[in-house]
């Protein structure tokens, strides 16, 4: 049987294919700041076709201390091609693509009410590690954040990380 993904191409994008998504938040970022992101492989890009189906952002560390972890945001999947393992192949290229360039984690935050993500980041081996109360406020309703984070490498097992978050708040 063929892969659902054979007529799936998969590039970083240009800031045309990233200005072309319907996502809010790409939608708000300056031309400049989408250019720049592009050009550093940071927008990676699932197609089929050549319709733009889903995308992800990798933003890589900018400080020294900092510059062996990622952020991950938005992924983005259209709803027409949602449910199709879209958003998992996207998963999949980005962290191969993290761990290409040397990091060693990748952190992300997604809504605590967004179930199907959060059960998409475990299955991608994401733990949650801590919460970001009102990190946003829609029409006066606190949203909260999950933070949770993936090792790229094999120096902390991912089963000690909740400990981990436990024990500094203790």
């Amino acid at each position: 049987m063929s892969s659902p993904f054979a007529a799936c191409g998969w590039m970083g994008l240009s800031a045309s294919q990233a200005r072309s998504c319907s996502h809010p938040q790409e939608r708000a970022t300056s031309d400049a700041a989408l250019a720049t992101g592009c050009e550093a492989g940071q927008y990676w890009g699932a197609f089929i076709g050549t319709e733009l189906a889903g995308f992800a952002k990798i933003r890589p560390g900018g400080s020294e201390r900092l510059r062996h972890t990622c952020d991950l945001g938005p992924l983005y999947v259209a709803p027409e091609h949602q449910g199709k393992g879209i958003a998992r192949a996207l998963m999949s290229a980005v962290i191969q693509h993290a761990q290409s360039l040397g990091l060693k984690q990748m952190e992300l935050c997604v809504d605590q009410q967004n179930t199907a993500a959060i059960r998409l980041y475990r299955a991608c081996a994401f733990v949650p590690f801590g919460m970001r109360p009102r990190s946003v406020i829609l029409d006066g309703d606190a949203l909260h954040d999950l933070l949770m984070i993936r090792m790229l490498d094999a120096a902390i097992d991912p089963e000690r990380i909740a400990q981990m978050a436990r024990a500094a708040v203790d």
